[in-house]
């Protein structure tokens, strides 16, 4: 929610006003029954009034007392859990006394909390808001909650977040709630005052890819990965850049048209084969494999993706192209491929933004052969809805990105950095990757805040095409940011084919501005190093016994095929058995009898019967807030993401 809210018109708003469009709850549940809700109404009543910022800077005479802000909202929230399990624990006191207050202020202006006024409700806003994010911890990732209380909670949190996109019950439509991997670093924003969780607006679709991950109590995070940056194609012709005829109706075709990029080289398997044991007699493993915007037709993903499965690779990230052709747009995309068990799972990120060919940038790139250089040229590509993929590995969290959508200030960038990912991962059609240029600044800008580490890669023929005046020929081929300050320009050598980088992660603390400290929850990603590789073209390629070739596709006796959203889901109930069963017997059974209680696959479901607030206790915030029968149903239907 924008921060405009606490100023203009938000002047005449009450918390009810604010409130009304999210309503209840389908099932009719008590609010207190599903922590992210709770979350929500708190988080947009500080953004609206800006009151988030007495925690560092109350009002004269006015003191924090409240037991939510500090290291004792973990212990609270842990009693918030036990109520959840049903096992017959009552709900924490504080927290019945602090919705009391919340929900008897309906009628409070956002303006006389956004002055200091009415110190009880933004002690209780604050408290709450406190207490519910740390109920959250563990719905990003199973590394951040320790195993215990709550297991049945964070695998129906996860299971909603695959369904919908996220954690809120409320329709998706009015607002969504999100797992946080880091908290804003500096100054003081709503951003800085929450761990696990934030909430966010509708105007971008979030797939949020689980794979699985085992508590830290059972196994550490990995500690380094090696990385293939494959720069493709190694040449670009001009003639790659294709004229296309396609037309909109206010279009002035005497200085507007539209293009394709369609390289003439198609991908050599060949020489990725030999790239590959190229980075294993180096670094002994290559983990990942990187290629640039548009490298790759959708026909190269499968024999690509076997190849990479025969080496040991386990994640490709590949930007993806199908030209245009007259009176037809095309598509430019992010193919992320993880491979589990010898299954590929893939998840697909398209660009949001149109390349615009100018004059300027023609003459860059030496492209007047191909494209007239006194029109402003546009890539012919559809523009799907706005999403955003979070491919989610546990202790590392990954968002690929294409192009501009790193530069450009508008939802997707903003989420990105809400959610404060351990990778960003930027595929260009670009020149040099200097860190004079425009990547940089806006790769800094999120490895300052919130402190992700930023990879950026572009095509070494775009490199060798760009002759900007007053520079000389550059070999730089992708950039890397990241927390420790360091910008690394990464060079291709001369004769080299691909580049080889080893990034290390380490785990660190993640202190909100409220002083909850979450030491150890966050993983950080520093490159650690980068070397050329040459290939050999004399050695012979592996005996096949020496290979771990296996099918992507287990045919009709295989397992069951699941889409991605119910795979997360799969995956969310299972990290929640691993949970249960760290923690003892009892948490199983509760588990297992969640897990199989209305079936699976299928709905999301809603969250289960839990022990009742006292009835001295029981009651509902102003009527305004109750949900409108009118309003968008808070589970939409979803197909799975993109998969090619």
């Amino acid at each position: 929610m924008s921060s405009a809210q606490g100023h203009g018109s938000s002047r005449a708003w009450t918390l009810s006003s604010l409130w009304a469009p999210l309503a209840d709850v389908d099932s009719g549940d008590e609010i207190l029954a599903w922590p992210p809700d709770v979350f929500a109404l708190c988080d947009r009543a500080l953004e609206a009034s800006e009151a988030y910022r007495f925690v560092v800077s109350p009002p004269p005479g006015a003191e924090l007392t409240a037991a939510g802000c500090g290291a004792s909202a973990a212990h609270l929230a842990i009693g918030w859990w036990q109520w959840l399990d049903g096992a017959g624990s009552a709900l924490p006191g504080e927290i019945l006394r602090w919705w009391k207050v919340v929900g008897a202020a309906g009628r409070v202006g956002i303006e006389e909390l956004a002055s200091g006024g009415e110190w009880d409700i933004i002690e209780a806003l604050l408290s709450l808001h406190a207490v519910a994010d740390e109920a959250c911890a563990g719905l990003g990732s199973a590394t951040t909650a320790a195993p215990g209380p709550g297991c049945g909670f964070r695998a129906q949190a996860r299971e909603l977040l695959a369904e919908t996109g996220s954690l809120s019950r409320a329709a998706p439509g009015v607002l969504r709630v999100l797992p946080r991997c880091r908290v804003s670093a500096g100054g003081i924003s709503i951003r800085s005052l929450s761990r696990h969780v934030f909430v966010s607006g509708p105007q971008v679709d979030v797939d949020w890819h689980r794979t699985p991950s085992l508590p830290t109590e059972v196994r550490p995070p990995a500690a380094d990965a090696n990385g293939v940056l494959l720069p493709w194609p190694l040449r670009v012709r001009a003639s790659d850049f294709r004229p296309v005829r396609y037309e909109l109706p206010h279009m002035d075709r005497a200085e507007t048209s539209f293009f394709t990029f369609r390289p003439t080289e198609a991908l050599d398997l060949g020489l990725v084969d030999r790239v590959l044991r190229a980075a294993i007699d180096e670094a002994g493993t290559a983990d990942f494999v990187l290629l640039p915007e548009s490298a790759i037709t959708p026909a190269d993903i499968a024999p690509l993706e076997a190849l990479l499965a025969d080496y040991g690779v386990w994640c490709l990230i590949a930007g993806v192209g199908e030209p245009a052709s007259d009176g037809h747009l095309g598509r430019n995309w992010v193919h992320v491929g993880v491979r589990q068990e010898g299954v590929w799972r893939h998840a697909a990120q398209h660009k949001h933004h149109r390349w615009r060919l100018d004059g300027r940038q023609i003459g860059q790139y030496n492209l007047g052969g191909a494209l007239m250089p006194t029109m402003q040229w546009w890539e012919a590509i559809s523009i799907p809805r706005r999403s955003l993929q979070v491919i989610d590995m546990g202790a590392v969290t990954l968002v690929p990105l294409l192009c501009e959508d790193l530069a450009r200030l508008e939802p997707v960038s903003d989420l990105v950095r809400s959610i404060g990912a351990s990778l960003v991962v930027a595929l260009l059609l670009d020149g040099p990757q200097l860190g004079s240029r425009w990547t940089a600044r806006y790769a800094s800008v999120l490895a300052d805040d919130p402190g992700s580490a930023v990879c950026t890669l572009t095509s070494y023929g775009m490199v060798r095409r760009s002759r900007p005046r007053g520079h000389a020929p550059s070999r730089v081929v992708a950039l890397w940011k990241d927390a420790s300050g360091e910008l690394t320009e990464i060079e291709l050598e001369d004769g080299a084919d691909a580049v080889l980088i080893a990034t290390n992660v380490t785990a660190g603390g993640c202190p909100t501005a409220d002083g909850r400290q979450h030491i150890g929850s966050t993983s950080t990603l520093t490159l650690a190093a980068v070397q050329s590789l040459h290939v050999d073209t004399q050695t012979p390629r592996p005996a096949a016994q020496h290979l771990s070739r296996e099918p992507s596709d287990p045919g009709p006796s295989g397992p069951l095929h699941l889409d991605e959203h119910e795979v997360s889901k799969a995956v969310s109930w299972a990290e929640a058995l691993t949970e249960a069963a760290i923690a003892g017997p009892n948490f199983v059974d509760r588990v297992m009898a969640d897990a199989t209680a209305l079936g699976w696959p299928g709905q999301a479901r809603p969250p289960r019967a839990i022990a009742p607030v006292p009835a001295d206790d029981r009651f509902a915030p102003h009527k305004a807030t109750r949900y409108s029968d009118a309003r968008e149903p808070a589970r939409r239907s979803r197909s799975p993401a993109p998969i090619r």
